[in-house]
């Protein structure tokens, strides 16, 4: 997450003052020792956490970048 927030900032000047890995968030809140919410994508977290499935709307182009 930090990675990600320092080439926003650096590439785009969008600065994140607040920034959480949401799959961290569920580790520590959840305590389920039997998944691997670490790992987890965002449609399947959503479903661990909430216990229902989630529409995850994703842009249909490439929006940042690939790296540099």
């Amino acid at each position: 997450m930090a990675n990600l927030c320092r080439k926003l900032k650096a590439d785009h000047g969008i600065e994140i003052r607040n920034a959480v890995d949401v799959n961290d968030l569920a580790v520590r809140g959840l305590g389920r020792d039997d998944l691997d919410l670490g790992r987890y994508g965002l449609d399947r977290l959503a479903k661990a956490v909430l216990g229902k499935k989630m529409d995850v709307v994703r842009p249909q182009e490439e929006l940042f970048w690939h790296g540099k």
